[in-house]
């Protein structure tokens, strides 16, 4: 019957099938075969799933220049994504990047003793044979001002392009009250225009200032969703909130574990992550001024995910967690864009396990990537059971070995950076703060054959990696973090990019992983690295 239909209508028809569905309607005559490989619409289609990219919005390229495009893409990223080096501009070397979601990098530019320049950047290389369209942005702010003019005392930052916003949490001292700034990134103006009030404040102070990178701070529509780390061995928990910034009014709030941290799932939902399970919490993005929200617990959770038990002596000393973020301006024309439905969220977390008392504990930093998928599926699912009453606990058993990937790396990752169902971990270069090797795990591979463990010396040596940086086994031998082996089969696909070398003339300070592929961003310098060490030590 198919293969009698016009043309146009087969073309409508196979427009709405899954990829997998046109395969097999290639098989069934040459006329249907000749339509999938030669309308661009279908091929279009084709490349978009290859790779995990929905088309852009309307007004941009034709069909043939995207078309085009993403077929370059796809056999460039294939091999691995490219590599870019942004050098930056800077009197102080090294610089302090912050890294923000959506691969923009916020950091100081020739700031004096009276004011403090910012740089907000979002690089792109629209001229590139696989550019998505995306073009650069950058903007100079000078609006925020600070008692001393210096990055020292940005806390932590993120940025709302489709709001054209910035939001910066201020360091603070011993017994001072954590707070944020709103920033307008067109107008350079803080409060932003639409902002109720030019600052926000957590409810109590902060005894003593713990490293400034376990703060979280993220901002999607409305809402901003803020953890703030307490103090330094002080017994406090974590304080998370929600606040609508347009309205002033704290939506949601709660205290937790003090390695804990929040993040939005959506308009009205925030996810809670510590190392007993990632917590779906619901609150009213509408409530007024005049209600102040409860503190929400983990027993008010309308969805509890288990993560795998711990060893009775094993501490957790850090936890982060990190997802995708806007990264589009409402004027952004892309040819085509990551599916946020393949989106991850990826946890990493350091642990520490006790030993003999004459030995020190042992540390093992593991990387968990969860399809966002996993846990929004389950919240549509509660949400379809209207006599559902109280949360609903669901064991590591039932969800975690299919829906998640674990890793484990050799030390201490870099800041970790998300898009679509990729995340970039870059692991530092022995006794350097210096990222060297980025891995690019992604957890949507095209087969069983692109799968690759990093303990094997054939799957490392096939990337051209160094052996034995990363585990990606399904049951990784040896963890002292758990009471029980764990296992996760998860398919995935690893790539790998060298970040530096000895021999590079540049101090690698930041990488990000953008819809161009990998950027690094450098100081340049005088000497390679190698005779700059040399020199040290002669």
């Amino acid at each position: 019957m198919l293969p009698e239909l016009a043309t146009e209508l087969l073309t409508k028809i196979f427009l709405e099938l899954h990829v997998g569905d046109l395969t097999r309607c290639k098989r069934v005559c040459r006329r249907l075969n000749d339509l999938v490989t030669n309308d661009l619409s279908l091929q279009y289609k084709i490349e978009l799933d290859i790779a995990g990219m929905v088309d852009g919005p309307p007004g941009g390229a034709d069909l043939g220049v995207r078309l085009k495009k993403l077929h370059a893409r796809n056999a460039t990223w294939q091999k691995g994504p490219p590599m870019h080096t942004l050098l930056l501009d800077s009197p102080n070397i090294p610089t302090t990047v912050w890294h923000c979601t959506g691969g923009f990098l916020l950091y100081e530019q020739r700031s004096t003793a009276q004011s403090l320049q910012l740089q907000l950047h979002r690089p792109a290389y629209p001229n590139s044979q696989t550019s998505g369209g995306l073009k650069v942005a950058s903007k100079t702010l000078f609006a925020w001002k600070t008692s001393i003019p210096s990055l020292t005392e940005i806390r932590s930052c993120s940025v709302n392009p489709e709001e054209n916003m910035v939001v910066i949490t201020k360091d603070t001292g011993h017994m001072e009250i954590p707070r944020c700034v709103v920033l307008s990134i067109s107008r350079d103006t803080t409060p932003h225009p639409m902002a109720a009030q030019s600052e926000y404040l957590a409810s109590r102070p902060r005894l003593q200032p713990g490293p400034r990178d376990r703060d979280r701070i993220e901002s999607v529509g409305d809402l901003i969703s803020w953890t703030i780390h307490p103090g330094m061995n002080t017994g406090e928990d974590s304080e998370m909130l929600v606040i609508n910034w347009k309205s002033g009014t704290t939506v949601w709030r709660s205290e937790g574990k003090s390695t804990a941290k929040s993040l939005l799932l959506d308009p009205s939902h925030v996810l809670v992550i510590d190392h007993e399970g990632l917590f779906v919490h619901e609150f009213d993005p509408n409530s007024t001024p005049q209600t102040t929200p409860r503190c929400s617990t983990t027993d008010d959770s309308l969805i509890s995910f288990a993560l795998p038990s711990l060893h009775g002596g094993t501490r957790v000393e850090t936890l982060q967690c990190y997802v995708p973020g806007p990264r589009n301006f409402r004027g952004d024309r892309v040819h085509f864009q990551e599916d946020p439905d393949l989106a991850v969220l990826a946890i990493h977390m350091c642990t520490s396990t006790s030993r003999r008392f004459h030995q020190p504990p042992h540390k093992e930093h593991l990387i968990y990537v969860v399809p966002l998928s996993t846990i929004l599926a389950e919240l549509e699912n509660h949400a379809r059971i209207p006599i559902r009453r109280g949360g609903t606990v669901i064991p590591w058993p039932q969800w975690g070995p299919d829906g998640a990937r674990l890793l484990r790396v050799d030390s201490e990752p870099h800041i970790l950076t998300i898009m679509g169902s990729r995340v970039a971990i870059p692991l530092g270069a022995r006794n350097l703060e210096i990222a060297q090797d980025i891995f690019i795990i992604d957890v949507r591979p095209r087969s069983a054959e692109e799968t690759f463990s990093g303990r094997g010396g054939n799957g490392s040596a096939a990337l051209g990696a160094p052996r034995g940086r990363v585990d990606v086994s399904d049951t990784i031998p040896g963890l002292k973090t758990f009471v029980d082996p764990v296992t996760t089969r998860l398919p995935y696909r690893m790539t790998y990019v060298k970040a530096w070398t000895e021999s590079d003339a540049k101090l690698v300070v930041g990488q990000v992983l953008t819809h161009d592929g990998i950027v690094l961003t450098c100081n340049p310098l005088p000497l390679p690295i190698g005779q700059v060490m040399q020199q040290m030590h002669a």
